[in-house]
Protein backbone atom coordinates (compact mmCIF):
# COMPACT_ATOMS: atom_id res chain seq x y z
CA UNK A 1 0.00 0.00 0.00
CA UNK A 2 1.23 3.36 -1.04
CA UNK A 3 1.71 6.18 1.62
CA UNK A 4 1.82 9.99 0.80
CA UNK A 5 3.53 12.42 3.04
CA UNK A 6 2.65 15.74 3.07
CA UNK A 7 4.85 18.18 4.77
CA UNK A 8 3.14 21.67 5.67
CA UNK A 9 4.51 24.54 5.83
CA UNK A 10 3.83 27.59 8.06
CA UNK A 11 5.64 30.64 6.29
CA UNK A 12 4.11 33.26 9.03
CA UNK A 13 6.05 30.91 11.89
CA UNK A 14 10.19 31.60 11.61
CA UNK A 15 11.21 28.50 12.53
CA UNK A 16 9.07 26.72 9.86
CA UNK A 17 10.35 29.16 7.62
CA UNK A 18 14.03 28.59 8.47
CA UNK A 19 13.54 25.01 8.06
CA UNK A 20 12.24 25.19 4.77
CA UNK A 21 14.90 27.27 3.41
CA UNK A 22 17.59 24.81 4.69
CA UNK A 23 15.55 21.87 3.22
CA UNK A 24 15.98 23.34 0.07
CA UNK A 25 19.17 24.44 0.06
CA UNK A 26 20.35 21.01 1.09
CA UNK A 27 18.76 19.80 -2.07
CA UNK A 28 19.78 22.86 -4.53
CA UNK A 29 23.38 23.11 -3.54
CA UNK A 30 24.42 19.63 -4.63
CA UNK A 31 22.57 19.32 -7.66
CA UNK A 32 24.67 22.93 -8.30
CA UNK A 33 27.96 21.49 -7.59
CA UNK A 34 26.91 18.26 -9.62
CA UNK A 35 25.82 20.01 -12.39
CA UNK A 36 28.42 22.47 -12.71
CA UNK A 37 31.19 19.24 -11.87
CA UNK A 38 29.78 17.90 -15.01
CA UNK A 39 30.15 21.20 -17.07
CA UNK A 40 33.56 21.64 -16.29
CA UNK A 41 34.06 18.24 -17.12
CA UNK A 42 32.63 18.86 -20.77
CA UNK A 43 34.32 22.39 -21.03
CA UNK A 44 37.81 20.86 -20.08
CA UNK A 45 37.30 18.25 -22.98
CA UNK A 46 36.49 21.13 -25.11
CA UNK A 47 39.25 23.21 -24.42
CA UNK A 48 42.07 20.40 -24.49
CA UNK A 49 40.68 19.16 -27.71
CA UNK A 50 40.80 22.03 -29.63
CA UNK A 51 44.29 23.16 -28.06
CA UNK A 52 46.00 20.18 -29.05
CA UNK A 53 44.10 19.89 -33.01
CA UNK A 54 43.91 23.39 -33.83
CA UNK A 55 44.22 22.20 -37.04
CA UNK A 56 41.15 23.51 -39.71
CA UNK A 57 38.78 20.71 -39.86
CA UNK A 58 38.46 18.60 -43.12
CA UNK A 59 34.42 18.29 -42.75
CA UNK A 60 31.42 20.73 -41.63
CA UNK A 61 30.22 18.63 -39.02
CA UNK A 62 33.86 18.36 -38.11
CA UNK A 63 33.89 21.98 -38.42
CA UNK A 64 30.49 22.57 -36.63
CA UNK A 65 31.51 20.86 -33.37
CA UNK A 66 35.05 22.26 -33.32
CA UNK A 67 33.54 25.88 -33.67
CA UNK A 68 31.21 25.21 -30.79
CA UNK A 69 33.99 23.78 -28.66
CA UNK A 70 35.82 26.80 -29.14
CA UNK A 71 33.43 29.07 -28.23
CA UNK A 72 32.93 26.74 -24.77
CA UNK A 73 36.19 27.27 -24.07
CA UNK A 74 35.64 30.98 -24.27
CA UNK A 75 33.74 30.68 -21.13
CA UNK A 76 35.39 28.17 -19.31
CA UNK A 77 39.50 27.22 -19.53
CA UNK A 78 39.26 24.52 -17.34
CA UNK A 79 42.52 23.05 -18.32
CA UNK A 80 44.44 25.85 -17.65
CA UNK A 81 42.59 27.27 -15.07
CA UNK A 82 41.65 30.59 -15.81
CA UNK A 83 38.93 32.14 -17.59
CA UNK A 84 39.59 33.92 -20.95
CA UNK A 85 38.17 37.76 -21.19
CA UNK A 86 37.49 37.22 -24.31
CA UNK A 87 37.41 34.25 -27.45
CA UNK A 88 40.30 36.59 -29.13
CA UNK A 89 42.63 33.54 -28.44
CA UNK A 90 40.31 30.89 -29.73
CA UNK A 91 39.68 33.25 -33.07
CA UNK A 92 43.37 33.45 -33.74
CA UNK A 93 44.07 29.75 -33.06
CA UNK A 94 41.83 29.02 -35.97
CA UNK A 95 42.66 31.41 -38.41
CA UNK A 96 46.42 30.32 -38.41
CA UNK A 97 45.30 27.39 -38.98
CA UNK A 98 43.99 28.19 -42.48
CA UNK A 99 44.61 29.07 -46.28
CA UNK A 100 47.48 26.57 -45.90
CA UNK A 101 47.15 26.10 -50.22
CA UNK A 102 47.71 29.97 -49.99
CA UNK A 103 50.65 30.05 -47.63
CA UNK A 104 52.38 26.76 -49.84
CA UNK A 105 51.57 28.61 -52.76
CA UNK A 106 49.54 25.83 -54.20
CA UNK A 107 46.48 25.56 -56.21
CA UNK A 108 44.15 23.28 -55.67
CA UNK A 109 40.54 24.66 -55.01
CA UNK A 110 39.12 21.32 -53.95
CA UNK A 111 41.76 21.34 -50.61
CA UNK A 112 40.97 25.49 -50.05
CA UNK A 113 39.94 26.77 -46.90
CA UNK A 114 36.47 27.56 -48.81
CA UNK A 115 35.76 23.91 -50.22
CA UNK A 116 36.51 22.34 -46.68
CA UNK A 117 34.06 25.08 -44.96
CA UNK A 118 31.27 24.73 -47.60
CA UNK A 119 31.21 20.87 -49.37
CA UNK A 120 27.89 19.48 -49.41
CA UNK A 121 26.10 22.49 -48.13
CA UNK A 122 23.70 23.96 -50.53
CA UNK A 123 23.21 27.78 -49.93
CA UNK A 124 20.25 28.88 -48.21
CA UNK A 125 18.57 32.18 -48.20
CA UNK A 126 19.99 33.40 -44.88
CA UNK A 127 21.53 36.55 -43.72
CA UNK A 128 23.66 36.23 -40.87
CA UNK A 129 22.38 38.91 -39.07
CA UNK A 130 25.29 40.92 -36.69
CA UNK A 131 27.65 38.17 -37.97
CA UNK A 132 30.72 39.46 -35.95
CA UNK A 133 29.57 38.51 -33.13
CA UNK A 134 29.90 34.86 -33.77
CA UNK A 135 32.49 32.32 -32.83
CA UNK A 136 33.88 32.92 -35.59
CA UNK A 137 32.89 35.50 -37.89
CA UNK A 138 32.50 34.75 -41.72
CA UNK A 139 33.41 30.86 -41.06
CA UNK A 140 30.32 30.28 -39.18
CA UNK A 141 27.68 31.52 -41.96
CA UNK A 142 29.73 29.92 -44.79
CA UNK A 143 29.93 26.35 -42.93
CA UNK A 144 25.78 26.55 -42.93
CA UNK A 145 25.38 27.70 -46.35
CA UNK A 146 24.59 31.21 -45.59
CA UNK A 147 25.85 34.24 -48.14
CA UNK A 148 24.90 37.24 -46.77
CA UNK A 149 26.92 38.66 -43.89
CA UNK A 150 27.03 41.94 -41.99
CA UNK A 151 29.74 43.85 -39.92
CA UNK A 152 28.74 47.04 -38.26
CA UNK A 153 31.71 49.66 -38.70
CA UNK A 154 32.35 52.71 -36.68
CA UNK A 155 35.33 55.25 -37.66
CA UNK A 156 38.17 55.47 -35.11
CA UNK A 157 41.28 56.93 -34.16
CA UNK A 158 43.21 54.02 -34.14
CA UNK A 159 45.64 54.45 -30.78
CA UNK A 160 47.90 51.82 -31.92
CA UNK A 161 49.28 53.21 -35.46
CA UNK A 162 49.46 57.72 -34.60
CA UNK A 163 45.76 58.29 -34.47
CA UNK A 164 45.22 56.96 -37.94
CA UNK A 165 42.28 57.14 -38.71
CA UNK A 166 40.41 53.13 -38.92
CA UNK A 167 36.96 51.20 -39.43
CA UNK A 168 36.34 49.27 -36.12
CA UNK A 169 33.72 46.18 -35.74
CA UNK A 170 30.74 46.24 -33.18
CA UNK A 171 27.52 46.90 -32.32
CA UNK A 172 28.00 49.40 -29.18
CA UNK A 173 30.60 51.86 -29.35
CA UNK A 174 31.74 51.40 -25.75
CA UNK A 175 33.14 47.92 -26.52
CA UNK A 176 34.99 48.18 -29.52
CA UNK A 177 38.37 46.72 -29.78
CA UNK A 178 41.65 48.00 -31.98
CA UNK A 179 41.96 44.31 -33.20
CA UNK A 180 38.44 44.23 -34.86
CA UNK A 181 38.65 46.40 -37.77
CA UNK A 182 37.01 45.63 -40.67
CA UNK A 183 40.31 44.84 -42.74
CA UNK A 184 41.40 41.83 -40.37
CA UNK A 185 38.11 40.41 -39.71
CA UNK A 186 36.16 40.83 -43.09
CA UNK A 187 38.64 41.95 -45.92
CA UNK A 188 41.37 39.83 -45.88
CA UNK A 189 39.65 36.75 -44.87
CA UNK A 190 37.35 37.02 -47.37
CA UNK A 191 40.00 37.84 -50.04
CA UNK A 192 42.08 35.47 -48.92
CA UNK A 193 39.01 32.63 -49.15
CA UNK A 194 38.66 34.13 -52.85
CA UNK A 195 41.99 33.79 -53.63
CA UNK A 196 42.53 30.03 -52.61
CA UNK A 197 39.96 29.23 -54.69
CA UNK A 198 41.11 31.01 -57.69
CA UNK A 199 44.75 29.88 -57.96
CA UNK A 200 45.69 33.57 -58.07
CA UNK A 201 49.34 33.74 -59.33
CA UNK A 202 48.33 30.24 -61.74
CA UNK A 203 46.33 31.43 -63.80
CA UNK A 204 45.38 34.87 -65.24
CA UNK A 205 43.07 36.54 -63.58
CA UNK A 206 41.02 38.78 -66.53
CA UNK A 207 40.10 35.85 -68.55
CA UNK A 208 37.90 33.67 -66.67
CA UNK A 209 34.69 33.49 -64.46
CA UNK A 210 35.87 34.11 -60.40
CA UNK A 211 34.94 31.21 -58.48
CA UNK A 212 33.32 31.68 -55.30
CA UNK A 213 33.03 30.59 -51.25
CA UNK A 214 30.47 27.92 -52.07
CA UNK A 215 31.61 24.77 -53.17
CA UNK A 216 28.22 23.23 -54.47
CA UNK A 217 27.49 26.80 -56.10
CA UNK A 218 30.43 28.64 -57.34
CA UNK A 219 29.12 31.41 -59.42
CA UNK A 220 26.41 32.93 -56.57
CA UNK A 221 27.78 35.99 -54.96
CA UNK A 222 28.55 36.59 -51.45
CA UNK A 223 26.50 39.73 -49.69
CA UNK A 224 29.17 41.52 -47.15
CA UNK A 225 26.48 44.38 -45.80
CA UNK A 226 28.51 46.83 -44.34
CA UNK A 227 26.28 49.07 -41.66
CA UNK A 228 27.65 52.28 -40.93
CA UNK A 229 27.48 54.06 -37.11
CA UNK A 230 29.48 56.75 -37.81
CA UNK A 231 29.57 60.16 -40.01
CA UNK A 232 28.25 58.45 -43.39
CA UNK A 233 30.48 60.09 -46.07
CA UNK A 234 33.68 60.20 -44.18
CA UNK A 235 33.30 56.73 -43.10
CA UNK A 236 31.96 55.49 -46.77
CA UNK A 237 35.01 57.18 -47.85
CA UNK A 238 37.49 55.60 -45.74
CA UNK A 239 35.78 52.23 -45.95
CA UNK A 240 35.95 52.56 -50.00
CA UNK A 241 39.79 53.44 -49.72
CA UNK A 242 40.22 50.56 -47.09
CA UNK A 243 39.47 48.21 -50.34
CA UNK A 244 40.84 49.74 -52.61
CA UNK A 245 44.49 50.35 -51.30
CA UNK A 246 44.72 47.19 -48.64
CA UNK A 247 42.87 44.34 -50.51
CA UNK A 248 43.61 42.98 -53.89
CA UNK A 249 39.61 42.42 -54.19
CA UNK A 250 39.66 44.95 -57.09
CA UNK A 251 42.44 44.02 -58.93
CA UNK A 252 41.77 40.12 -59.19
CA UNK A 253 38.10 40.77 -59.90
CA UNK A 254 36.19 39.86 -57.10
CA UNK A 255 33.42 42.53 -56.68
CA UNK A 256 30.37 43.15 -58.41
CA UNK A 257 30.43 46.50 -59.94
CA UNK A 258 28.56 48.95 -61.97
CA UNK A 259 30.54 50.17 -65.15
CA UNK A 260 30.13 53.87 -65.42
CA UNK A 261 31.36 53.75 -69.20
CA UNK A 262 29.47 50.57 -70.42
CA UNK A 263 25.98 51.50 -68.01
CA UNK A 264 26.50 47.82 -67.01
CA UNK A 265 25.94 45.58 -64.06
CA UNK A 266 29.20 42.94 -63.67
CA UNK A 267 28.53 40.19 -61.18
CA UNK A 268 31.11 38.88 -58.60
CA UNK A 269 31.56 36.51 -56.07
CA UNK A 270 31.08 39.18 -53.25
CA UNK A 271 28.82 42.34 -53.43
CA UNK A 272 29.66 44.93 -50.87
CA UNK A 273 25.75 46.46 -49.98
CA UNK A 274 26.01 49.59 -47.70
CA UNK A 275 23.38 50.29 -44.99
CA UNK A 276 22.98 52.48 -42.12
CA UNK A 277 24.20 55.70 -42.27
CA UNK A 278 24.10 55.65 -46.05
CA UNK A 279 25.54 58.56 -47.71
CA UNK A 280 23.36 58.60 -50.53
CA UNK A 281 23.98 61.57 -52.20
CA UNK A 282 27.81 61.08 -52.21
CA UNK A 283 26.93 57.65 -53.58
CA UNK A 284 24.86 59.02 -56.39
CA UNK A 285 27.19 61.47 -57.81
CA UNK A 286 29.99 58.60 -58.30
CA UNK A 287 28.89 58.15 -61.71
CA UNK A 288 29.84 61.75 -62.50
CA UNK A 289 32.60 62.60 -60.64
CA UNK A 290 34.34 59.48 -59.68
CA UNK A 291 36.13 60.21 -56.73
CA UNK A 292 38.08 56.76 -56.54
CA UNK A 293 39.24 56.67 -59.91
CA UNK A 294 37.67 53.25 -60.87
CA UNK A 295 35.74 54.37 -63.34
CA UNK A 296 33.33 51.69 -61.50
CA UNK A 297 31.21 51.54 -58.32
CA UNK A 298 32.16 48.82 -56.11
CA UNK A 299 29.21 49.10 -53.75
CA UNK A 300 25.61 49.22 -53.63
CA UNK A 301 23.22 51.31 -51.67
CA UNK A 302 20.43 48.89 -49.47
CA UNK A 303 17.18 50.05 -50.86
CA UNK A 304 14.43 50.53 -48.62
CA UNK A 305 11.52 48.55 -49.38
CA UNK A 306 9.05 50.63 -47.93
CA UNK A 307 10.48 53.75 -49.98
CA UNK A 308 11.68 52.45 -53.47
CA UNK A 309 11.22 55.51 -55.28
CA UNK A 310 15.05 57.10 -55.01
CA UNK A 311 16.15 54.10 -56.79
CA UNK A 312 13.22 53.59 -59.41
CA UNK A 313 15.33 55.39 -62.02
CA UNK A 314 18.67 54.17 -61.32
CA UNK A 315 18.29 50.49 -60.12
CA UNK A 316 21.01 48.36 -61.20
CA UNK A 317 23.52 51.30 -60.64
CA UNK A 318 22.76 52.09 -56.93
CA UNK A 319 20.62 48.94 -55.60
CA UNK A 320 20.67 45.19 -56.14
CA UNK A 321 19.37 44.45 -52.80
CA UNK A 322 16.92 45.84 -50.54
CA UNK A 323 15.63 45.67 -46.70
CA UNK A 324 12.75 45.94 -44.77
CA UNK A 325 11.30 45.79 -41.17
CA UNK A 326 8.50 43.34 -41.26
CA UNK A 327 6.78 45.27 -39.02
CA UNK A 328 7.10 48.52 -41.04
CA UNK A 329 5.85 47.05 -44.31
CA UNK A 330 3.05 44.93 -43.08
CA UNK A 331 1.89 47.48 -39.98
CA UNK A 332 2.16 45.19 -36.87
CA UNK A 333 3.50 45.33 -33.70
CA UNK A 334 3.75 41.48 -33.22
CA UNK A 335 2.31 38.29 -34.70
CA UNK A 336 -0.67 37.45 -32.60
CA UNK A 337 -1.36 34.02 -34.16
CA UNK A 338 0.26 30.90 -34.23
CA UNK A 339 -0.84 30.40 -37.78
CA UNK A 340 1.40 34.19 -38.61
CA UNK A 341 0.92 36.38 -40.79
CA UNK A 342 -3.07 37.25 -41.94
CA UNK A 343 -4.28 37.26 -45.15
CA UNK A 344 -4.04 41.23 -45.48
CA UNK A 345 -0.56 41.33 -44.22
CA UNK A 346 0.27 38.75 -46.67
CA UNK A 347 -1.11 40.67 -49.70
CA UNK A 348 0.98 43.70 -48.19
CA UNK A 349 3.90 41.72 -48.21
CA UNK A 350 3.49 39.97 -51.93
CA UNK A 351 2.93 43.76 -53.39
CA UNK A 352 6.19 45.22 -51.83
CA UNK A 353 8.49 41.66 -52.62
CA UNK A 354 6.73 42.39 -56.27
CA UNK A 355 8.05 45.72 -56.56
CA UNK A 356 11.37 45.29 -55.58
CA UNK A 357 11.59 42.15 -58.17
CA UNK A 358 10.08 44.19 -60.65
CA UNK A 359 13.10 46.91 -60.46
CA UNK A 360 15.37 43.63 -60.11
CA UNK A 361 15.92 43.58 -56.03
CA UNK A 362 16.35 41.32 -53.93
CA UNK A 363 14.51 41.11 -50.76
CA UNK A 364 15.35 40.57 -47.25
CA UNK A 365 13.52 41.38 -44.56
CA UNK A 366 14.32 41.52 -40.48
CA UNK A 367 12.16 42.41 -37.29
CA UNK A 368 10.77 38.84 -37.82
CA UNK A 369 9.88 37.13 -35.07
CA UNK A 370 12.06 35.19 -32.79
CA UNK A 371 9.89 33.60 -30.50
CA UNK A 372 7.63 31.33 -29.79
CA UNK A 373 9.46 28.95 -32.26
CA UNK A 374 6.30 27.78 -34.01
CA UNK A 375 5.50 31.74 -35.00
CA UNK A 376 8.89 32.13 -35.92
CA UNK A 377 8.99 29.26 -38.53
CA UNK A 378 6.07 29.89 -39.82
CA UNK A 379 6.54 33.68 -40.84
CA UNK A 380 9.91 32.33 -42.19
CA UNK A 381 7.64 30.01 -44.32
CA UNK A 382 5.01 32.29 -45.35
CA UNK A 383 7.77 34.70 -46.29
CA UNK A 384 9.72 32.12 -48.37
CA UNK A 385 6.45 31.53 -50.20
CA UNK A 386 5.95 34.96 -50.99
CA UNK A 387 9.59 34.70 -52.71
CA UNK A 388 11.36 37.07 -49.82
CA UNK A 389 15.22 35.99 -50.92
CA UNK A 390 16.55 36.34 -47.39
CA UNK A 391 15.56 35.99 -43.98
CA UNK A 392 17.24 37.38 -41.79
CA UNK A 393 18.29 35.39 -38.87
CA UNK A 394 20.08 35.65 -35.41
CA UNK A 395 20.08 31.16 -34.86
CA UNK A 396 22.10 30.02 -37.80
CA UNK A 397 21.45 26.31 -36.40
CA UNK A 398 18.04 26.67 -36.38
CA UNK A 399 17.70 28.42 -40.04
CA UNK A 400 20.00 25.34 -41.18
CA UNK A 401 17.61 22.71 -39.99
CA UNK A 402 14.63 24.90 -41.30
Amino acid sequence: MEKTIRLTVDFHNPSHLAMFVLSVGALVVPLTMLCYVGLQAVLGQAYNTFDQNPQFPVDQEHFSQSSNNAYSSEIYSVGHHQVLSNHRKVYNQFAASLFQNLHEGICNPDNSTASQLTRDKNVIPVHSHNDYWRTLPVFDAFSNGMNSIEADIWLKNDPTNDGAMTLLVGHNEPYLQPQHSVENLYLKMLNNLLDEVNCVGEIPSSDFRKNGFFYNDPHTTTYLYIDIKTESTETYKVFIRTVVENTTLIKNGYLTYFDFSKKELVWGPLTLVITGNVPTEFIFKEEIDDPFNLNKRISFVDAQLINLDNIKSNNDSISVIGSGSLNEIVGTTGIKSFGGLNEEELSTMKKVVEEAHNLNIKVRIWDTPNWPVQIRDMVWKQLLELNVDYLNVDDLSDARKF
